[in-house]
C-alpha cells in the first residue's frame, strides 16, 4: 500500500516511532496496518478528552474566566509542542489528552461568552454565521495540514504549537482577559435566577 511520509527522518520524536513508514494514504483495516492501529489509539483519546473538557466547562461557574481561558489556550499549544518532540507513545498520548481537554473547555467557554453578548433576536443569525465560518475553514486547514505532513510532521506540530502560544501571549499583552471578563452589555452584571422545582 502506498504511504505518505510524515517526517523527513531528521527528528527523534515519537511521530517517527508511531509511523516509521509514513502515514497511510488511506484509512486501512487496523488489523492489517500497524500505523492504522496506532491512529485508532490516538484519535479516540483526543476526542474523549475534548468531551471531558466540554463537561468540565459546562459544570464550572467562573467569575472571571478570561485568564483561565487564555491559560488553557497556551497549554494546548504547549501540548502540541510536546506531541512534536515526545520520545515515546505514552508521552504523546498524554499530550493529546491534555490538548483535547483544553480545546473542549475553551470552545464551550468562548461560545458561551459570545452568546451572552448577542441580542436574542440576532442570536440565531450570528451563531449560524459563526458555525458556517468554522465549518468552512476546517476543510481548508485540513488540506494545508495534509500537505505539510508530506513535508515534515514534527515541524507541523511544533510550528502549530508555537503559533498557538504566540497568539496567547499576544492576547495577554493586549489585556484580553480583562476585556473578556467585562460585563455583557446585554446581560450586565445580573445573574439568572436558579431554577427551582
Amino acid at each position: 500500500m502506498a504511504r505518505r511520509h510524515a517526517t523527513d527522518g531528521t527528528s527523534g520524536s515519537s511521530l517517527e516511532g508511531l509511523f516509521p513508514d509514513g502515514l497511510p494514504s488511506a484509512v486501512p483495516a487496523p488489523r492489517r496496518d500497524p500505523a492504522a492501529r496506532r491512529l485508532t489509539r490516538l484519535l479516540p483519546l483526543a476526542l474523549w478528552s475534548a468531551l471531558a473538557g466540554i463537561v468540565v466547562a459546562g459544570n464550572l461557574h467562573l467569575e472571571r474566566p478570561g485568564r483561565i481561558l487564555l491559560a488553557s489556550v497556551a497549554v494546548s499549544g504547549a501540548a502540541m509542542l510536546v506531541v512534536a518532540v515526545a520520545p515515546v507513545l505514552v508521552v504523546t498520548m498524554a499530550a493529546l489528552a491534555v490538548m483535547g481537554l483544553m480545546v473542549g473547555f475553551v470552545n464551550i467557554v468562548a461560545v458561551s461568552w459570545l452568546q451572552a453578548r448577542i441580542a436574542q433576536d440576532m442570536l440565531g443569525r450570528v451563531m449560524s454565521l459563526a458555525m458556517l465560518v468554522g465549518f468552512g475553514i476546517t476543510p481548508l486547514s485540513l488540506g494545508v495540514a495534509g500537505a505539510l505532513l508530506d513535508v515534515n510532521a514534527t515541524l507541523l506540530f511544533a510550528g502549530s504549537g508555537l503559533l498557538v502560544i504566540g497568539v496567547a501571549v499576544a492576547a495577554a499583552l493586549s489585556r484580553y482577559p480583562s476585556k473578556f471578563d467585562a460585563p455583557s452589555p446585554i446581560l450586565g452584571t445580573a445573574r439568572p435566577e436558579p431554577v427551582t422545582a
